[in-house]
């Protein structure tokens, strides 16, 4: 059964009613809303209701709701925590499933698991799942560091998130994704690019500015998808392509090559 999810990152433009016609155009039926998209929405004068009730006339979900930062830190003015709040009152809104995130820790990784239990148990009461993922400029840096960390968490509503980007850019490789159990991972998103960065770009410019589609860059998605396809891993494929590129086409054409892209990929990975 396919499973994907259109990131407000690659199709988001516009207003919230193109983001959700551009996602059910292209045969999607759930987003990935990040909170910066959300209030930028909001702001210009898009109203809770009326996000709620466009989603719902185009049968589009508001599964994931991106992105907690340094939650996994100490936290002694509580701005994080008010963060995790809002984005908790947004993943209620539109019934979400999950929450991201990527963090640095301090303290060893027990240090971090005790902060992603407490952060999991009051994502719990809301109905929702952590999804921590791996960032090779961050501590939370490859996917056996986040294994440990949620293996230690020990809390069902917490798992991994495979960003492919951050993946081949050094937060993981094919072994890791082969020595973990299947139901570790609940997400990947998916996405394309070149090897190495163009000169004097810094990571976070490259990794915002210079993804591809899925297929049109060098990464092995193949091997990939055929390794989590090895260990059982029912995943979402969140399709977060954040690129230039696609920001200077219009929403539908963005969403539909995003789409079309990620399915070929999917077929010849299982072909």
């Amino acid at each position: 059964m396919e499973r994907l999810m259109m990131s407000s990152h690659t199709a988001s433009r516009g207003t919230f009613r193109e983001l959700v016609e551009a996602t059910a155009g292209a045969g999607v039926n759930a987003i990935a809303l990040t909170y910066k998209d959300y209030r930028r929405f909001s702001d210009a004068g898009e109203s809770d209701l009326d996000m709620v009730a466009v989603a719902k006339a185009n049968s589009v979900r508001v599964a994931d709701v991106e992105a907690l930062f340094a939650a996994l830190e100490p936290d002694p003015s509580g701005r994080t925590a008010d963060f995790a709040d809002r984005l908790f009152r947004v993943a209620d809104l539109f019934g979400a499933d999950s929450i991201g995130l990527h963090s640095n820790f301090e303290g060893g990784p027990h240090a971090a698991a005790l902060r992603l239990a407490h952060l999991c148990d009051r994502a719990a009461t809301h109905g929702l799942a952590i999804g921590v993922e791996p960032v090779a400029v961050m501590d939370v840096k490859d996917l056996a560091t986040a294994w440990e960390i949620v293996r230690l968490a020990d809390r069902s509503n917490a798992g991994l998130v495979i960003d492919t980007w951050h993946f081949v850019r050094g937060a993981g490789d094919l072994e890791m994704i082969r020595s973990l159990p299947g139901r570790a991972v609940r997400a990947v998103q998916i996405s394309d690019g070149y090897l190495v960065a163009p000169p004097g770009l810094d990571y976070l410019e490259d990794t915002l500015t210079n993804r591809l589609p899925p297929g049109e860059g060098e990464f092995d998605l193949v091997g990939i998808i055929r390794a989590l396809a090895e260990i059982s891993a029912d995943v979402v494929w969140d399709m977060e392509i954040c690129s230039t590129v696609l920001d200077a086409l219009p929403g539908p054409e963005a969403a539909r090559r995003a789409s079309e892209a990620t399915r070929r990929v999917l077929a010849l990975a299982s072909s």
